[in-house]
Parts: structure tokens; C-alpha cells; sequence
């Protein structure tokens, strides 16, 4: 999987050129919310994240995901047949709905109200009631106290996530919120509360890619499918019920913004080698999940999980401290940047970085020269990738032009992916 963050304004590729549907790779634009995308332990999880990875891993496809928090940007890619699948909540009216395909519902949720838990002598004079940009269903203000003195206000910018803060300032004193958000993100608000359903019950559904008739019918009929099993109950439960621990132990994490106990030192020695700190704490995650004292098999060690003689060419050892475990891991990447600086591609070099890294640079100059022979662009991750994995096989790791032999090289892409997945979940969450 190769998840991507779409930046303002939106950058993914697809929007330059005409699409065509993969046989093999399901292109997902996710919009990227508390519900759907957040952070737990440092690992990016969400109802929608998880229900996609088991839709690709169902249809035995690979997962192509971009990640936008912008609604506006997500929704304009609805239109678009540039995904195979749009991932957003967002109002379908008989007009919308006749331009879009939609899948199966995957899930239900209703519109709530949220307001502070009153306090003695609190007074409200103005009923104002504020919805988010794109807000996805219908709202009725009939089961609220006086319903002719309510006002609705539709905000054409503010998120869910926004008007949360802003109400717990004090500077809203109503606002609307689908459920799945609400539950949320109400565990970190204890001055906030959910006081009731304002509007009808509404499917939740993805938005299918026109021109895919037949993998649409395939998406259709895995839903149909996982929506009876076990796993999809499960699912639910972990993210629909107040009572999650997911939801209740994830939300001061993502609400201080943190990553690691090691911010501080990431930030600091990233910024002085020009490295984005974020990918560093994906790296770390993926080595150690940031346990300072951890040896590994080889006699690799700390948080960066360092092989002692690459370790000792930035004077590290087991006893030095976190902060100058950090410094040496950075200055490695920083190596490792400057080795791949012919990689025209931003994104693939930061395969590069993430592959030599786990593996070394020697086992990724052994699938280059095997690109090379074999005609393809050495520059390319994709094609590198394929190589790395076939080092495992005797045609390729007895070949004269490699260096190094047999190399059990899917493990080394797959810790690629995980560590450029969870680096852009950081990037949609921490910016």
C-alpha cells in the first residue's frame, strides 16, 4: 500500500493525466477525519482506513491511498472518476445523486447535537445552531426545545474538528456533528456533550469510479459480503461504541498533537539535516516503537535500531543517550538523501531512503544493476522494488551483476510501505 497526502492544493498525479483502472491496484481518495483516519500507539487506524485495507486485501488488490482533510478539495474529486473509490461523507441530493455511482452503504450514522454541559447560571439567548462545511445529511431542528426559535448556520469552511474547539471557547454554543465523529472525538471534550439525534438515519457510501462497471460490481459484492461476517461486526463495535478503548485512549494522543515521548530531539536534529522529522518518527516506530533499550537480532540496537559498526561511524553505542541515538539515525538518513539524489520522484525517493535503510544500500544497488540489465529505469522504485523481491530467487542472486547473492528482499518493501504509510498518516495529523 502506498498511501499519499494531498496538499493544497491537491497534488496526486492522476489529476494531470487521463485515468485507467489498474488491474491490480484500487486507487482510494480517503477524506481524512477523526473517525475515518486517526493515530493510535503512532499507527494511523480509522473505521474507513481499516474497511478499505480489508476491501483491497478481499478483492486481493493493492491499495493506492491518497489522504486530504480538506472537504472541500475531496468532494470536487467526487466528480471527477479519477479514483476508483472517493471516500467522504457529504449530502447526496436526487440532483448529486443522478451525476455520482455509489456503492452498496458500507455503514449508517445520524446528525447530533453537540453543546457544553450546562453550568449553573449559564443563559443562551441566541439558538444558533452551526453545521460544517459538507455536512453529509439533512438536519431538523422539530425534536429541539422551540423549534421556530432555532437558527441554522451553514459554515462553508469550518470542519467538524474546528467547530469542536470552537464551541468548547465558548465562541458557538451549538453545533452539529454526524455520530461517528461526535463519539469520536468527545472522549478529550469532558465539557462537551451529545444531547440528542437531529435528523433521519443516513447510509454511508462510497463513490465509484463511472468507467469500472466490473469493479464496482466486485467492491458491491464484497461489502454485501463482510457487512455478515464477524470481522465486520467487530469493526463496528471498535469504532461506533462509546465505550471503545480505541476511541477513549487515542484522543489525548492526537489531541496533544504528539507523536513520541521524542519530539522534542526529532524536531531539532531533523530540522538542522533538512529531514522532515515526521519520517524519522515512522522510521523509529517501525524500529524500535520508541524503546530507547531495545537490542535486535544482530546486535542492532536503540531507538534506531543501529548496527554497531554503521552506528560507530556517528559514535554511537548502546550506552549512548536517546537524544544521541536520534542524532546518528538522522545523520544516516541524511546520507542515505544525498546517495538517492538522482531520484527525480520525491515519493519514490523516499523509498530509496526507507528500503537502504532496512537493507543497506548495497542490496538496493544490486536490484539497480539488475534494472539496468534488464532495461528498466533504476530510478524508479516500483522497478527496483520488483528486483529487491526477486533476490530471494537463484536466477537473480547468482546473477553476475549482483554483488551481494540472496536477499530475502519482500520483507524490505514491505517495511517501506509501512514506514511511508504511517509517515503520511503523521503528515494528515501532526502538520
Amino acid at each position: 500500500m502506498r498511501p499519499k497526502q494531498a496538499s493544497q492544493p491537491l497534488t496526486d498525479p492522476l489529476l494531470s493525466q487521463n485515468y485507467t483502472q489498474s488491474d491490480d491496484t484500487l486507487r482510494v481518495l480517503l477524506y481524512a477525519h477523526s473517525s475515518d483516519y486517526f493515530m493510535f500507539r503512532s499507527t494511523p487506524i480509522g473505521f474507513q482506513y481499516e474497511l478499505l485495507n480489508a476491501l483491497a486485501k478481499g478483492l486481493d488488490m493493492k491499495l493506492d491511498l491518497t489522504l486530504n482533510g480538506n472537504p472541500d478539495e475531496v468532494y470536487s474529486q467526487a466528480f471527477s472518476n479519477r479514483y476508483d473509490i472517493v471516500a467522504m461523507d457529504f449530502k447526496k441530493n436526487h440532483f448529486v445523486a443522478q451525476l455520482l455511482t455509489l456503492s452498496l452503504p458500507h455503514s449508517q450514522s445520524h446528525p447530533v447535537l453537540i453543546e457544553r454541559v450546562p453550568e449553573e447560571g449559564d443563559s443562551t439567548a441566541h439558538r444558533i445552531l452551526y453545521v460544517p462545511a459538507q455536512f453529509s445529511t439533512q438536519i431538523s431542528t422539530d425534536s429541539l426545545p422551540d423549534p421556530s426559535s432555532w437558527v441554522t448556520a451553514y459554515s462553508s469552511e469550518l470542519t467538524t474538528e474546528e467547530m469542536f474547539d470552537l464551541l468548547q471557547k465558548k465562541k458557538m454554543d451549538y453545533i452539529v456533528s454526524d455520530y461517528q465523529t461526535a463519539i469520536t472525538l468527545l472522549p478529550f471534550y469532558s465539557d462537551l456533550q451529545m444531547s440528542r439525534q437531529i435528523g433521519e438515519d443516513f447510509d454511508r457510501s462510497w463513490v465509484l469510479n463511472d468507467y469500472n462497471d466490473e469493479l464496482n460490481q466486485r467492491i458491491n459484492g464484497w461489502l454485501a459480503e463482510y457487512k455478515q461476517s464477524k470481522e465486520y461486526e467487530k469493526l463496528c463495535k471498535k469504532y461506533f461504541s462509546p465505550h471503545s478503548k480505541v476511541l477513549n485512549y487515542t484522543s489525548p494522543q492526537k489531541r496533544s498533537r504528539r507523536i513520541s515521548p521524542y519530539d522534542r530531539e526529532l524536531k531539532k536534529y531533523a530540522k538542522l539535516y533538512r529531514i522532515d522529522w515526521r519520517l524519522v518518527a515512522s522510521i523509529i516506530y517501525q524500529e524500535s516503537k520508541f524503546q530507547s533499550n531495545l537490542v535486535g537480532m544482530g546486535g542492532s540496537f536503540g531507538l534506531m535500531q543501529l548496527m554497531p559498526a554503521t552506528a560507530a561511524r556517528y559514535g554511537i553505542t548502546p550506552e549512548s543517550s536517546p537524544e544521541e541515538q536520534i542524532k546518528g539515525g538522522i545523520q544516516l538518513i541524511s546520507q542515505l538523501k544525498r546517495r538517492y539524489r538522482n531520484v527525480e520522484n520525491d515519493e519514490d525517493r523516499l523509498y530509496f531512503i526507507c528500503a537502504a535503510y532496512n537493507a543497506g544500500s548495497g542490496h538496493i544497488q544490486d536490484a539497480q544493476r539488475l534494472c539496468e540489465k534488464y532495461g528498466e529505469d533504476k530510478y524508479v522504485w516500483n522497478n527496483v522494488a520488483k528486483y529487491l523481491e526477486l533476490k530471494s530467487e537463484s536466477q537473480y542472486y547468482n546473477d553476475p551483476v549482483v554483488k551481494l547473492g540472496y536477499y530475502p528482499g519482500r520483507h524490505t518493501v514491505k517495511y517501506a510501505e509501512r514506514v511511508i504509510a504511517r509517515y503520511n498518516g503523521y503528515k494528515t495529523i501532526v502538520k
